[in-house]
């Protein structure tokens, strides 16, 4: 009676709140990875991109305004709210910060799981072992977008799926900011933006769902205008133009290049020829003026290049988005945790079976609720994106391109795997059943007929003889 009374009212507390428990597992899984990742040395590290973005977080906190057209300002802001907050030690309190935002996307990616599949305890899955990821713990303790980016990039798809579910005009609202924010933390995730928005307006094409999307635009368009006018640069952040002159190093496509009119720029490009160093490396450690430059001629320079070489430019970038969705992870701060850290890293196979669980999700387009395909559609489509423009755009860094949508290819992954199990159990349980049914089929035997108590009907009365 003593251990029934405590297992009753777990079950009670289980009926009134279905999602208490899987949740719990959720913030216990989240407990586990902080404790893990928060007790690595060092504390946090810093990059090349880290000193610009607190360059940029110190110009906001003294009232120089937020447009830069090197670094897009969200993150700066939030770094610039913490050195507002924390003064001296606030670089020591971003792994901190970074790990509440880790807890706040686990359940992001828990409710996003649950409108997907209608199954409580495979989302509280996927959230628990993304939250004990080292690979994806370990962008905590670096000074750079990537944890923000996968928070507000699942917060932009649980919300499209709560739209779709609800068609309330107040989340297609939340959609629109929080697209806006992401594009403005990591603008490389521009396209996966456009992927959701395209989804959105294929899922319920209206007239609101479009001027959601030019909305989007707007907001955007008018960031570049205000970076136009403070600086003369009219673009989102002009590491996109670094991104796509370093596809012309990479490639080495020089023999149509425009050298009498862009000649600092053949300049490099030559000088990278005759240096067996990798794009990044090359401008970090020869010519770091360029990262920001932020020259108006990096776009007619190398697109014209490029589109002088289609073939080359095409295969090149579909082959890097191969290599991109086949990367094994990279730690980018030190991680001493030996067996822990092999099974983080054997989680990203998963992404050897992301083509066949698109394939199977495409073919059965069938699972939660009515709408769940076309969502699975739209998560697959930011996916898939996000690892082509990883590929067109990035040109060494693909464990970071890939990084803010690692979470939702395992979802779709472990999501297909499900479906593929379960259809396989009713298949099992169709074929056990089959094989009885001639058994069952033959009919009344004559042991049963003869146990069969017989009726007799009664005449009416008025046909009875007197």
């Amino acid at each position: 009676m003593a251990i029934r009374r405590p297992l009753n009212r777990l079950r009670a507390a289980a009926g009134r709140a279905p999602d208490l428990f899987p949740i719990a597992t959720v913030a216990i899984a989240w407990l586990f990875g902080q404790v893990i990742v928060l007790s690595q040395t060092p504390a946090y590290a810093l990059f090349p991109d880290s000193l610009e973005y607190l360059a940029s977080a110190t110009r906001i906190l003294h009232g120089g305004g937020f447009f830069d057209p090197v670094r897009p300002p969200v993150y700066p802001a939030l770094l610039a709210l913490l050195q507002a907050v924390a003064g001296g030690k606030s670089t020591a309190a971003v792994p901190f910060v970074q790990g509440g935002l880790m807890g706040l996307f686990g359940l992001v990616l828990y409710g996003l799981g649950k409108l997907l599949t209608g199954n409580r305890w495979l989302a509280a899955a996927v959230a628990a072992v993304t939250l004990t990821n080292l690979y994806l713990l370990d962008w905590e303790r670096a000074v750079l977008t990537e944890t923000l980016s996968l928070t507000l990039v699942g917060a932009v798809l649980l919300v499209t799926a709560r739209f779709a579910a609800s068609g309330r005009s107040r989340e297609l609202i939340l959609i629109g900011v929080v697209a806006v924010l992401l594009v403005l933390t990591h603008v490389a995730e521009v396209a996966a933006v456009i992927a959701i928005v395209g989804g959105i307006v294929w899922m319920r094409p209206e007239a609101r769902t479009v001027l959601a999307g030019g909305a989007i635009a707007a907001a955007l368009g008018l960031y570049v205008l205000g970076n136009g006018v403070t600086s003369g640069h009219y673009t989102l952040a002009c590491t996109g133009q670094s991104n796509l002159y370093m596809k012309v190093l990479e490639y080495r496509l020089l023999d149509q290049a425009d050298r009498e009119n862009f000649p600092s720029l053949y300049f490099y490009a030559r000088d990278y020829a005759d240096n067996p160093i990798g794009p990044t490396g090359f401008f970090m450690t020869l010519h770091p003026e360029f990262n920001r430059q932020c020259s108006p001629d990096v776009i007619p320079f190398a697109g014209g290049v490029l589109l002088a070489h289609p073939v080359a430019s095409i295969g090149g970038g579909f082959t890097d988005s191969v290599r991109e969705l086949f990367l094994p992870p990279a730690a980018y701060t030190p991680l001493n945790m030996g067996s822990l850290l092999t099974v983080s890293g054997s989680v990203y196979g998963l992404y050897y079976l992301l083509p066949v669980a698109l394939l199977w999700l495409a073919v059965r387009g069938r699972l939660a609720s009515r709408r769940a395909p076309l969502l699975l559609g739209i998560v697959a489509a930011a996916v898939l994106v996000n690892l082509l423009a990883g590929g067109f755009g990035a040109v060494s860094e693909y464990a970071r391109q890939r990084a803010p949508l690692d979470p939702e290819a395992f979802l779709l992954v472990i999501v297909a795997g499900a479906d593929a199990g379960l259809l396989a159990l009713r298949q099992i349980s169709l074929g056990s059943e089959t094989a009885k049914a001639p058994e069952m089929a033959i009919g009344p035997t004559r042991d049963s007929t003869a146990a069969r108590p017989r009726s007799r009907r009664r005449r009416p009365a008025s046909a009875r003889g007197t």
